[in-house]
């Protein structure tokens, strides 16, 4: 889901690699990974290969919606570089606030509710995925967005996905109350600070990697001055 379509098979095989190889078992198997697998692997793809999987520009919430499933598995399989132009009218969709409020990533419903009913079989945590969509609407207000862009940015690229089902992970989250919250604070700063400044389009990979090594220190501190 948060891999960029037009990102080769063999690339997506590296971040699978990374994953699972490195990452979990490297660090002794399932329950002992520090770092999320995923966002590793995403990493690993997002520093190393950024022209190949980045070739659109900035963050689009509908970059697939025109391409069938023949091209979207041509380009994935093939050397053939994606065509932006194949999947939206304009290079740069979200330079113009008039496509920001029409194009919106109807999936994220779908998100939400799968959310929502791991927290109501209380298998996550809903104050991570609430603390980490404030943060993100809090930081891009400030940055100059309407409350209503705002509230659309939300729906693009992965945010959703990973606020629920991403930074959520018993593993590699805090068992504290108020680590959870820092947590999911430090994601979602990351991620809006990254959006609006940075070079990256989605600031998902590096907001989940750095606040998953807060995570032990987070823990301990708590434990010791607030035990909660």
């Amino acid at each position: 889901i948060s891999i960029p379509i037009g990102t080769k098979f063999q690339l997506c095989a590296a971040a699978a690699f990374i994953a699972i190889v490195l990452i979990k078992f490297g660090a002794g198997g399932t329950g002992k990974n520090i770092l999320n697998p995923a966002m590793a692997g995403l990493g690993f793809l997002a520093i190393c290969f950024y022209d190949q999987i980045h070739t659109v520009g900035e963050i689009s919430p509908s970059l697939t919606s025109e391409l069938s499933l023949k091209q979207t598995l041509k380009y994935f399989f093939s050397v053939q570089d994606f065509n932006a132009s194949d999947a939206m009218a304009s290079a740069t969709p979200l330079n113009s606030k008039f496509q920001s409020r029409l194009v919106i990533n109807f999936a994220v419903f779908g998100f939400i509710f799968g959310g929502f009913l791991l927290g109501w079989q209380k298998l996550i945590r809903l104050e991570i995925p609430f603390f980490v969509i404030l943060s993100c609407l809090i930081i891009d207000i400030f940055c100059g967005h309407t409350l209503y862009d705002a509230l659309i940015r939300l729906s693009f690229g992965g945010l959703i996905f990973a606020a629920f089902f991403i930074a959520t992970d018993p593993v590699t989250s805090p068992i504290t109350l108020y680590g959870r919250i820092i947590y999911s604070i430090v994601i979602g700063s990351i991620i809006a600070l990254s959006r609006n400044n940075g070079l990256y389009p989605d600031g998902i990979i590096f907001g989940v990697l750095a606040a998953n090594l807060m995570v032990p220190h987070l823990d301990r501190l708590i434990w010791k001055y607030i035990k909660t």
